[in-house]
């Protein structure tokens, strides 16, 4: 400040508010940067993406197509959950499970059939994916908003069999903020995978009757968005009540 003191009033005063303009501006750019600098994930940070969603919104698709029939099914019934950095997705871990006994095909006497003599729902209700690894062509960073496709192998156990698979895989990663509270809180994982699976491969029949003919590859979909809050533990029934 000393050098202010040299100057006439009128200059003094017009340096000052020059000055104070400066040290203002310079406020507001530090603040951007407290607010923007949290958004990015910090190096090494895991985060845990949950698929459970009680509005039934997550889809797992599957299709049989053979010369003589197609036909599809779906259900929203998956649950588990994966971890990794978003700095470098070859973290990853985690299990996903589907709820067999879910799988809708839009006709009810196939359906019972599909549950109780294909897949044998009673004795082996769920369908579970193990991620082992993540392999992408590029950069293994996820960008905020960036799509990112990638393939992801695993350990599928069903019908009581565990085989390795690789599911092609297009994955985007969306930092919490005001649009995406609108479809979940904290940060969201946008996921869709494709993969098949040879019935044969797992010891399943594969039923040639009327109601349903079942191919013996399998082509599968998940369409699907993970939140990075853990969802709440359902309520549990009070003594005597």
């Amino acid at each position: 400040m000393r050098f202010l003191d040299r100057l006439p009033r009128a200059r003094r005063k017009h340096a000052l508010v020059r000055r104070t303009a400066a040290f203002t501006r310079l406020q507001a750019k530090l603040m951007v940067m407290m607010l923007v600098v949290p958004l990015a994930a910090p190096a090494g940070a895991q985060i845990t993406f949950h698929f459970d969603d009680a509005q039934g919104r997550n889809q797992v698709e599957f299709q049989s197509k053979t010369p003589l029939e197609t036909f599809e099914g779906k259900t929203s019934r998956l649950t588990g959950s994966v971890s990794f950095d978003p700095a470098d997705v070859s973290t990853m871990t985690g299990r996903l499970a589907v709820d067999l006994a879910s799988l809708d095909t839009g006709i009810g006497l196939r359906d019972s059939h599909m549950r109780g003599q294909v897949l044998h729902c009673e004795k082996y209700p769920e369908a579970v994916l193990a991620i082992t690894s993540v392999l992408t062509s590029g950069s293994p960073a996820l960008q905020n908003g960036q799509p990112m496709t990638a393939k992801v192998l695993g350990d599928l156990t069903l019908h009581g069999v565990t085989k390795p698979v690789t599911a092609d895989v297009v994955a985007t990663w969306r930092q919490a903020s005001s649009e995406t509270a609108k479809r979940g809180p904290g940060d969201l994982l946008d996921v869709e995978a494709r993969f098949a699976v040879k019935l044969s491969e797992f010891g399943m029949p594969r039923p040639q009757m009327l109601v349903m003919k079942v191919s013996d590859e399998i082509r599968l979909t998940i369409r699907a968005t993970a939140s990075s809050v853990k969802p709440a533990e359902p309520a549990q029934p009070q003594p005597g009540r």
